[in-house]
């Protein structure tokens, strides 16, 4: 460093010329483009990229007020999945918010006007999206927020104090049978109680001791809510999902209220005593045509609280609810004393 200061010293005349300022800028510029060549920062791989995920206010154009009108028309597009019967627009948004026009909504959908962070968090609560997502893009829109428990007989208290309008209890058809939660509050919110993957009940054989006692809570909590929900008159229905899109509904890339969908073609059946037979297909047939984009109605939550089995299953009950059903409704008597009916 003392050398170049001593050249610097001896050329100044040179260095401060025309020429020698022109030449030292240039070798600036060089080295300044060398450098970021060199540091430039590394995007993150393609299988990693996620748009929804990406800050709203580095998005191009209209910045965040576009980012927002993004969200707001990929959650009305969920809610809207499967539902051809009967869509979803935005009037109806907004006499869901209770607004005086559709026309406030209109421009938030639009990208016209930026929503305040109080009416984000408003038509996240009414709707039952996750605030974080509907305000910043972060995490999923529909991701449930609600405080897990390993024994689904924990959920009693919080299902009694939403008080809701129905009770569906969602199997995954395969092999491990997970089974989550989903509760009606009210027209067109969904909550999802279950937590995530490892906080799930499994409604078969594949459970260790503390998976018998989770399921063994789940015919608990069972029990609990029949009782409460034929004194209140609210549904408590069943169904199954095909493994990709009950995977959507744990990760909340899917719309919770699609689980009713099926029931409401049918008629809506909101008596508990007059909820819909499913369909006479075997288990096995269910798993093989059921699509991705599809809800099958069961009844297997009924059978899971029917302990008189006591002398085995018929073929055609075998058939309708499959092997690992039947073990799990075994584990579920080893819990009840001997002359529990």
């Amino acid at each position: 460093m003392s050398d170049i200061w001593q050249w610097l010293l001896r050329n100044r005349e040179w260095v401060f010329s025309g020429i020698g300022v022109a030449i030292l800028s240039a070798l600036a510029l060089l080295l300044r483009q060398v450098a970021r060549r060199l540091f430039r920062r590394v995007p993150p791989p393609a299988d990693l990229a996620h748009p929804e995920t990406e800050p709203a206010e580095e998005l191009p154009g209209g910045g965040y007020r576009i980012a927002v009108s993004q969200r707001f028309h990929r959650a009305l597009a969920l809610i809207n999945e499967g539902r051809e019967f009967d869509p979803v627009d935005v009037p109806r948004l907004s006499h869901a918010l209770a607004m005086d026009a559709p026309s406030e909504l209109q421009s938030y959908f639009g990208g016209a006007a930026e929503p305040a962070f109080t009416f984000l968090d408003r038509v996240s609560d009414r709707f039952g999206l996750n605030p974080s997502w509907l305000r910043h893009g972060l995490e999923t829109p529909f991701l449930s927020l609600e405080r897990p428990f390993s024994n689904p007989f924990d959920y009693l208290p919080r299902i009694l104090d939403l008080a809701p309008q129905a009770l569906f209890f969602v199997r995954n058809l395969t092999p491990s049978a997970e089974a989550t939660i989903v509760v009606e509050v009210s027209p067109l919110k969904y909550l999802r109680l279950g937590g995530s993957w490892n906080m799930l009940v499994h409604v078969s054989s594949h459970v260790g001791g503390s998976g018998a006692a989770a399921l063994f809570g789940l015919y608990r909590l069972l029990r609990a809510v029949w009782d409460q929900a034929s004194r209140a008159r609210s549904a408590v229905l069943g169904c199954d999902l095909h493994p990709q899109m009950f995977a959507r509904l744990i990760e909340g890339n899917l719309y919770p209220g699609i689980v009713e969908y099926p029931i409401a073609r049918m008629g809506r059946a909101i008596e508990l005593f007059d909820s819909p037979r499913p369909p006479r297909q075997s288990l096995e047939a269910a798993k093989t045509l059921l699509s991705p984009d599809s809800v099958r109605i069961s009844n297997w939550h009924i059978e899971l609280m029917n302990t008189s089995l006591r002398k085995g299953p018929d073929d055609y009950y075998r058939d309708q609810y499959g092997e690992e059903f039947i073990k799990a409704q075994a584990i579920v008597r080893s819990f009840l004393p001997p002359d529990a009916s």
